[in-house]
């Protein structure tokens, strides 16, 4: 399975900005932070749930332009990886959503976001944690990414497009008070999955590759031959 590298090491990231819960009357915060000796990507802030009777959310969002397409034909998905310390401060946030869109956000006349369909895939930290320091790689398929609409999951959502990405973002927010708090997530890269032999379409089944494709085909010729033989060997011909 092989990679291509959209943000991190010698791929610049692009621009971030803050898309907290300030627009809904929250206190939270949040930064987004380019770090210059390693080119990865610090998302840290503030999370807070007081303003909001418990609820809370920060975050930090970029925009594409032109659209991301990453078609499915040629890759299956996303890998991030994560600079993951040993320890996390009892009571500190760990929980984070990687999201993404394919409908661009419109502005209300107040001008606040309006919202619309996210996808989401979720991680924890603290289960990523080991006995030290370490770097640790998630690969998320595209069904993977959930399609929740204002933090809850819709069954009823089509499935996301990834050929048509226009926003993504990295959020920290409260899961209805179970967190709050300081935060800081180091993104060493993103990166696009290539599969490593292209998939059959129309099909719920796992992709095969090259030479097994060739090989069923050579055996269902086969076995279509060895149907039309007798028990004396000779072929039965059509009536």
């Amino acid at each position: 399975m092989s990679r291509q590298i959209l943000f991190g090491p010698h791929h610049d990231w692009p621009t971030f900005g803050p898309v907290n819960d300030t627009v809904r009357g929250g206190a939270s915060t949040s930064q987004w932070k380019v770090l210059d000796e390693s080119n990865r990507a610090r998302f840290s802030g503030h999370l807070d749930i007081s303003a909001l009777g418990g609820a809370g959310f920060a975050s930090q969002s970029t925009a594409f332009k032109p659209t991301l397409s990453l078609s499915p034909h040629d890759f299956s998905g996303l890998a991030i990886t994560l600079s993951v310390p040993s320890h996390i401060p009892q009571g500190h946030p760990s929980a984070f959503v990687l999201t993404l869109k394919n409908d661009i956000p419109g502005r209300r006349q107040d001008g606040r976001r309006e919202s619309v369909l996210s996808y989401e895939m979720a991680f924890d930290l603290r289960e990523l944690a080991g006995e030290k320091d370490r770097e640790v790689e998630i690969v998320a398929e595209w069904k993977d990414f959930k399609a929740t609409y204002r933090g809850r999951e819709d069954k009823e959502a089509k499935p996301l497009n990834s050929e048509k990405i226009e926003e993504l973002s990295f959020m920290c927010r409260s899961n209805f008070g179970a967190q709050h708090g300081d935060f800081s997530l180091d993104i060493v890269s993103l990166a696009a999955v290539r599969e490593p032999f292209p998939s059959h379409q129309g099909s719920s089944a796992p992709s095969q590759t090259w030479f097994g494709w060739l090989l069923s085909l050579i055996t269902n010729a086969w076995s279509s031959l060895c149907s039309k033989l007798r028990g004396d060997g000779a072929l039965r011909l059509p009536e």
